[in-house]
């Protein structure tokens, strides 16, 4: 009783006495309903601690003539009012000893191989064979796949006599220098019995075969150029393998007609295999080369320990994230099952 009564008297205090001036009709507030249901819920919220204390004093010690309302707390949806990471405060995340760490934790990443290559055609024509699938392992210097060659055959043999007319003609033009110059030096050494006509037309004729000599060369040189051209399309026909590794793709059969720089194959290194992920640029700072991560890899499923190795020194444009890649260490067991662009999800070791 002794409690309702003090409840009663802080409604009167905090309302006033010219709201209760007529006790004999129902209490009713001047300013309404509404106003009347506010301070009814103040006086309980001021009532409602423990009734050991003194009304009107807080827990603290400090006396307090008022009811306390606690401050506004906006909860972010899907999140309970414990405190929890989900909590904000006016804006402001509230951790509750569990918010969220510095060490990089949860990020997107992707397991590649060290070392990707796509081997292209060097040259125009059709695919005779193409001698690997994907899957495969390949040595470097392994044979992939092969261009058709029969038209490059015979235009060599056309290229080959050419360069043989080409010397043959140089030949010629060698020994017409000779005669030209024998000619001359004999006129020379007996100038009084030949006119002067005689000895200039001597000394045009060694010059015009010295001329010759020079464009004979220079024909023969044009034609060897074009058969060495030739001997480096018959060997670029043969696309070989420039790593040691696996092929991760094979773009055409054989048969296809090709042009330079048209993909056939891509091969990976095999045995090298890395981690990139992204950060937000506001966590990048706190990640330092050397530190251990370990990436979840759902689709098979196990996890895979590693170390920062390179954190880009600029944030990407297209996605606004900075870059991290890592080394991983693949048990020998497990490294036929990992596949170039395995995606996992990264934290801190």
């Amino acid at each position: 009783m002794l409690y309702l009564l003090e409840c009663f008297s802080m409604v009167m205090r905090v309302a006033g006495p010219a709201s209760f001036a007529r006790p004999a009709r129902p209490v009713r507030l001047a300013v309404g309903a509404p106003l009347a249901a506010a301070l009814l819920a103040l006086a309980v919220a001021g009532c409602s601690r423990a009734p050991t204390g003194a009304a009107g004093v807080s827990s603290t010690g400090h006396s307090d003539n008022s009811a306390t309302i606690p401050p506004p707390v906006a909860v972010a949806a899907g999140s309970t009012g414990s405190g929890g990471d989900g909590v904000r405060v006016e804006g402001k995340a509230v951790s509750n000893g569990g918010g969220p760490s510095s060490r990089p934790g949860g990020y997107v990443g992707v397991v590649l191989a060290r070392q990707a290559v796509t081997v292209a055609a060097e040259g125009d024509g059709r695919l005779a064979s193409v001698s690997v699938r994907v899957g495969d392992g390949v040595r470097r210097g392994q044979e992939l796949a092969a261009l058709a060659t029969e038209a490059m055959h015979d235009e060599m043999v056309v290229v080959q006599a050419t360069v043989a007319a080409a010397r043959s003609e140089e030949r010629r033009t060698e020994l017409e220098l000779d005669r030209t110059r024998d000619r001359r030096a004999r006129r020379e050494l007996h100038p009084e019995l030949y006119a002067e006509e005689d000895l200039a037309s001597a000394r045009n004729a060694e010059q015009e075969a010295a001329a010759s000599v020079e464009s004979a060369k220079a024909r023969v040189a044009e034609e060897v150029g074009h058969l060495r051209q030739l001997e480096t399309r018959l060997q670029h026909a043969v696309l070989r393998s420039p790593i040691d590794g696996r092929v991760a793709l094979r773009y055409l059969d054989s048969g296809a007609l090709v042009h330079s720089g048209v993909p056939v194959v891509r091969l990976i290194s095999a045995g090298q295999f890395m981690l990139r992920f992204a950060v937000p640029p506001e966590q990048a700072a706190a990640i330092r080369k050397g530190a251990g991560v370990v990436v979840r890899l759902d689709s098979l499923p196990l996890s895979l320990s590693g170390r920062v190795s390179q954190v880009a020194p600029r944030i990407d444009t297209a996605s606004q994230m900075v870059f991290v890649e890592a080394d991983l260490e693949v048990p020998p067991g497990i490294m036929d099952r990992l596949q170039d662009g395995l995606p996992g999800r990264v934290s801190s070791r």
